[in-house]
């Protein structure tokens, strides 16, 4: 920390890595000989001395980052004794992943100050008390989608993504109002960008994982919305979308038939097209799968139709079709479990595929 007038000027000390090393591994340990020091150091690292110090090197960010992630879990108290500290924490923490509009979060190749402060929001999510945080949380995620910025959306449904796991509760609180009719319909409205669709299926993403079973009752908005907007959507969205839809998929039970005369051709479609990557196609065939088994029976009209293509992509012998081969054998078995043992394309179409 001594380091300051260095860092301004551009130079990182090693002696200051090394120092953060120390203070966490004492922090990590049982040792209560950084207790006094700790809510003095956390007042610093929050200040606009550090993190919010533009002059600052993104490497001592970071450590400064870690520092309070290590805090979190091992000394929380440090944390949540003092309302301040902790609203300025998630202020801060917001403010870092804000500040750069290019930031395209996870997709980068270099790890950025934004997804470090992600990652962070995700842990504190988890560790931290609920009834503490999930109100600061809220409050600047309304100032977030409240803005004129379409960053900002952006950042918010990354955000309702991360802390969708740790504050699952009192998310389902707030499904209904503010976060589907406000937020996620913004996000898979027509007049957004292909970045905002991205950030919101991927908070849908992680909400079909960890809101269940509530988020089931809005199927009929995301799915057809989903569905729908397949062939527009770029590599990277198709893929979150179709994930989507496989998690939904899993869990809708029989309430999946409606989806079908939609769902099956469009996994199909993706499976035939040479645009498509194998990951997409992979994610297709995990999707058909999860129809097959929660529709049992009801999958019969579109049983030749699937089988069909099951067995010509088992026949393809290229090396790199293995892993959908394999993904197109289980989605078989699905089949052979639901379907009538008498059901003929069952004989006719698959064996001979299977046997070579």
């Amino acid at each position: 920390l001594v380091s300051q007038q260095q860092a301004s000027q551009g130079e990182d000390d090693e002696a200051v890595f090394l120092g953060f090393d120390v203070i966490m591994n004492v922090v990590e340990s049982e040792s209560q000989l950084m207790n006094p020091f700790l809510p003095q150091l956390v007042t610093y690292i929050l200040s606009e001395n550090f993190l919010l110090n533009k002059n600052l090197s993104t490497g001592y960010k970071e450590c400064g980052l870690d520092f309070l992630g290590v805090v979190a879990e091992n000394r929380m108290t440090v944390l949540t004794k003092d309302a301040e500290v902790l609203e300025k924490l998630i202020q801060v923490l917001f403010t870092l992943v804000s500040q750069d509009k290019n930031s395209k979060f996870d997709e980068d190749e270099e790890e950025s100050i934004q997804d470090v402060a992600l990652y962070l929001i995700e842990d504190i999510a988890v560790t931290l008390p609920k009834r503490k945080i999930y109100k600061h949380f809220k409050q600047n995620l309304q100032i977030l989608f409240s803005s004129g910025e379409e960053y900002h959306k952006i950042v918010g449904f990354y955000v309702l993504a991360k802390i969708s796991e740790g504050c699952a509760e009192y998310l389902k609180k707030d499904l209904q109002t503010p976060i589907m009719s406000q937020y996620v319909e913004y996000g898979l409205s027509s007049g957004s960008s292909n970045r905002v669709k991205t950030a919101c299926v991927q908070s849908l993403v992680y909400f079909s994982e960890y809101l269940m079973p509530d988020i089931l009752k809005y199927h009929s908005v995301i799915v057809p919305t989903l569905l729908n907007n397949l062939a527009n959507f770029d590599s990277q969205l198709m893929q979150k979308a179709i994930l989507c839809v496989d998690l939904f998929m899993d869990n809708l039970q029989q309430d999946v038939v409606q989806y079908l005369q939609i769902i099956v051709p469009q996994m199909i479609s993706i499976l035939e097209s040479p645009q498509t990557t194998l990951n997409i196609k992979r994610l297709s065939l995990v999707a058909l799968g999860s129809c097959i088994e929660s529709s049992q029976a009801n999958i019969l009209p579109f049983a030749e139709q699937i089988y069909t293509k099951f067995a010509l992509l088992l026949q393809n012998q290229e090396p790199q079709y293995i892993y959908l081969k394999a993904q197109a054998i289980g989605a078989v078995s699905y089949t052979h479990l639901t379907l009538p043992t008498t059901y003929p394309v069952q004989i006719s179409v698959v064996a001979a595929s299977l046997k070579k």
